[in-house]
């Protein structure tokens, strides 16, 4: 798991995420929507909207093929991490590539517009759950093959 900022972005050059830096230089982070995932070669993107809810609501998820890389445009969401390897595992959804599990948090991260969260498959994750009080979310959810030549 890696939390950057698209302000400091190019203290690091890592290359997981720089086309997608690259993409969001040029268009604007509020344009991001407007993308589709041919802008990101190999990587998927979705675009997703959602109102936030209380942890109690949340199930932990993780994948085995791909990297998520959590980039809010709007609103802000508390994301719960910790190791798979801390966790009870589910069965894997081989077509959904997920894996629901069960257990306690270590860490919470809070995102906001501006962040980047990369989460790798290791990385088992809750995410939507609300920081004060529910509200709208927006973000950008770009899914990098685990094979990509880039990691």
């Amino acid at each position: 798991m890696e939390l950057l900022n698209i302000n400091h972005i190019d203290e690091f050059s890592h290359p997981v995420i720089q086309p997608i830096i690259k993409r969001i230089r040029e268009k604007g982070l509020e344009n991001l929507c407007q993308l589709n995932s041919d802008a990101f070669e190999d990587k998927k993107l979705n675009i997703v909207e959602f109102e936030t809810v209380p942890a109690t609501e949340k199930e932990w998820e993780s994948h085995k093929k791909f990297i998520d890389v959590f980039i809010p445009i709007e609103g802000s969401e508390i994301v719960y991490h910790n190791f798979m390897s801390n966790l009870v595992d589910g069965e894997y959804d081989a077509e959904k590539d997920l894996i629901v599990s069960e257990g306690p948090h270590a860490s919470k991260i809070t995102i906001h517009p501006g962040d980047i969260l990369i989460l790798y498959p290791e990385d088992a994750h809750k995410p939507g759950i609300q920081v004060d009080v529910p509200q709208k979310m927006v973000k950008a959810v770009v899914k990098v093959p685990v094979d990509s030549e880039e990691i």
